[in-house]
């Protein structure tokens, strides 16, 4: 048998099949499909089968190797075998561009498959070298696609997947809102039209509160073995989290991950198995990694989240002593096996946008504080920035990640006083550049609030007490420069809350027993309304920017509890009364699924849409005004009805009243004259003589 065999085009499988007998293992394995040879004669064949026997039997162990490749003798050890190299031809003897390769296992084959592939052949051939398991692999693939089942995730329910975003259909694309108050826990829906409809709702449905996931596919209730994620149109439990005792939870931007913590102290925790935090996967239930929590320290707050998630759900970091520790997900492993270094590390923030991290560390010795911007995960430092007489500082990332704010409180040269700057990088523009607002120490900056989907900010600021201002800056363009838009003076704010589209802000002033709130456009720079909830505690807008709530909890105020719905220019909706309430969270909406250009095309065409949608809500009001007033017309017609009834029932018992009064035939109660006669029974008389009195003499002195 020569070294040089002939296979035919199209039938390679027995001749493969041939191969997996011989194997000491698997023999697609330690087989490799070597394309990119030269196609060539029959007379040049052996020529090539001598060269391809040089090359390969220089990287690895071939199984068969030949004593002389070019003569048809036969194997080395004497076996009268297939060679290792076969070089299928067609029926013509020429070659057909690729060759079969045998090792003597699959370890020699892969080393070899790296050595050789896109090794330069001559001047115009490159090898292209796979295993043959793997070519068998895609040539076993179908024709036609075949979906694949679905994957074994959580939130399968009777062999049906639950549709998490079923309540993005609702036709009049109303908004839904959480309650909790007493043991109730109730789910509403909100229409500017019709009254609050109650979707779902239980008592008991939660141990403690409620939080709604990013995204607003999960509703989270908390009980003492763990917590449980509900959703769907029907509220069925999606998954549930054993952690006994857990106090708060943290979920990942995109709602793959969810932390949960139970507050157990780090000297009662196993370093070995903690308990404190746990890092779950939502789709598959799975625990991931579990961690010890920090100190609990009784004069300070716990800095909630421990665990801060990247953008895009691809990094969880958490700062320690001196280093922040950045876990790779879903591994939850160490990025680059080390923690990065930075000593005195006191806050840190990720970018909401981008893989950047931002952290700042104090003063120490004549080192000043800093303010560091780093990539990750390259941890290159894109923009640093030395600050002195540094008190605090608080890291604000705009929402589209275009500009970072940090609000630094500082000393005065006497140390004594305290005063105010932002400084304000421009994170997308070249070199980022810092731009800085200053207050004088007299100013009080109470607030500070970037507008979302936008490049403005609002800061709350007041000279003398009791008055102040709110002033509102632009950013102009990611490389634009600063520029002061106005000012509105005289207010008692101590709020700032931006309409999640922007553009609307609401000064809010809530304090003791204050609630006043005033409706600002900034475009116009106009009071579009006010309004006021007494003892008012909490504000939130929807997630489409028309309505805001005020409510009052009970956690905070005893009494006066319940919530208010505004418009966006502050007429008040409707007020409900709640005794013991404690949340009110609306539900989150994902992301829009349209991109930039159709949004713009929606905005350019927004007044024939509005148009469709106020006939809509005109015509729904009319008819609901219709059918009032046709509930009122009914209730009149029954009382007349009942009225009639009772005048027939009267005229036929005249004859009975007429006989009872011995004949007398008037109705009339002015016919009769009444006579009153009173009569008086003496039942008993008693005489009583009281001796513990002293009887009066004569020369006794008083009268």
């Amino acid at each position: 048998m020569t070294d040089v065999e002939v296979l035919p085009a199209m039938d390679l499988a027995p001749e493969l099949e041939s191969f997996r007998k011989n194997a000491r293992h698997n023999a697609t394995s330690s087989v490799l499909v070597v394309d990119g040879l030269p196609v060539v004669s029959a007379e040049k064949a052996d020529k090539l089968l001598a060269a391809l026997s040089k090359i390969f039997a220089k990287v690895g162990q071939l199984r068969y190797p030949s004593e002389d490749v070019g003569d048809g003798s036969g194997a080395a050890d004497g076996s009268s075998g297939r060679p290792p190299i076969v070089i299928p031809r067609d029926e013509a003897g020429s070659t057909l561009g690729f060759a079969l390769v045998e090792y003597v296992d699959a370890e020699q084959a892969a080393i070899a498959a790296v050595a050789t592939n896109r090794f330069q052949f001559g001047r115009s051939n490159t090898f292209d070298v796979m295993n043959a398991a793997d070519v068998l692999r895609i040539c076993s693939v179908a024709d036609e696609f075949t979906p694949p089942p679905e994957p074994p995730v959580a939130n399968i329910v009777a062999e049906k997947r639950i549709n998490l975003k079923g309540w993005l259909l609702e036709p009049r694309g109303r908004e839904q809102f959480a309650v909790r108050h007493g043991l109730e826990t109730d789910v509403m829906w909100h229409d500017p039209v019709l009254p609050i409809e109650k979707d779902y709702g239980r008592a008991h449905w939660t141990d403690s509160y409620v939080v709604w996931s990013p995204l607003g596919s999960y509703l989270t209730t908390f009980h003492l073995q763990g917590v449980a994620l509900w959703g769907g149109t029907k509220w069925e439990k999606i998954v549930r989290f054993a952690h006994p005792n857990v106090k708060l939870v943290d979920y990942s931007p995109n709602e793959k991950y969810l932390v949960t913590y139970n507050g157990l102290e780090p000297e009662r925790d196993d370093p070995a198995d903690p308990k404190a935090v746990i890092v779950w996967e939502i789709a598959t239930g799975m625990k991931l990694r579990s961690f010890v929590g920090p100190p609990i320290m009784p004069d300070e707050p716990l800095p909630w989240p421990l665990f801060r998630w990247s953008y895009d759900d691809g990094y969880v970091a958490r700062m320690g002593k001196d280093l922040i520790s950045v876990y790779e997900m879903p591994s939850v492993g160490l990025l680059d096996k080390k923690s990065i270094k930075v000593p005195g590390v006191r806050d840190f923030a990720w970018s909401p946008t981008d893989n950047y991290l931002v952290y700042w560390t104090p003063e120490h010795d004549e080192a000043p504080a800093r303010v560091c911007l780093m990539e990750l995960p390259s941890r290159e430092e894109l923009r640093q920035k030395a600050l002195y007489a540094v008190a605090d500082i608080k890291l604000h990332w705009q929402q589209e990640g275009n500009f970072l704010c940090c609000k630094i409180d500082r000393f005065t040269k006497s140390r004594k006083g305290q005063f105010t700057n932002f400084e304000l990088f421009r994170v997308r523009a070249k070199n980022i550049p810092i731009e800085i607002v200053e207050y004088k120490e007299k100013d009080d900056v109470q607030a500070f609030a970037w507008e979302p989907k936008g490049v403005r900010f609002a800061v709350i600021h007041r000279d003398t007490p009791g008055s102040g201002s709110v002033s509102f800056f632009s950013m102009e363009a990611v490389s634009g420069t600063l520029k002061p838009l106005f000012t509105v003076e005289g207010k008692t704010c101590n709020q700032l809350h931006w309409s999640p589209q922007g553009n609307f802000i609401v000064l809010a002033t809530l304090a003791a027993q204050a609630g006043a709130l005033e409706f600002y456009n900034a475009n116009d720079q106009e009071l579009l309304g006010t309004g006021e909830h007494y003892m008012c505690t909490d504000l939130a807008w929807d997630p489409t920017g028309r309505f805001l709530t005020s409510s009052v909890s009970f956690w905070r105020n005893k009494m006066e509890n319940g919530f208010s719905i505004w418009t966006f220019n502050g007429k008040e909706l409707t007020h409900e009364s709640r005794d013991e309430l404690y949340q009110f969270v609306w539900r989150p909406r994902p992301k829009s699924l349209l991109d930039a250009a159709a949004q713009k095309k929606v905005k350019k065409e927004l007044r024939s849409y509005r148009d469709r949608y106020e006939k809509e809500d005109d015509e729904l009001r009319a008819s609901r005004a219709s059918r009032k007033a046709a509930g009122r017309k009914a209730l009149r017609d029954a009382w007349q009805a009942y009225l009639d009834e009772c005048e027939a029932r009267r005229a036929e018992e005249a004859a009975l009243r007429r006989e009872a009064r011995g004949g007398i035939e008037s109705d009339n109660e002015d016919d009769y004259e009444v006579i009153q006669e009173d009569v008086t029974d003496v039942i008993d008389i008693q005489q009583e003589v009281d001796t513990s009195r002293k009887m009066l003499d004569s020369e006794d002195e008083r009268d």
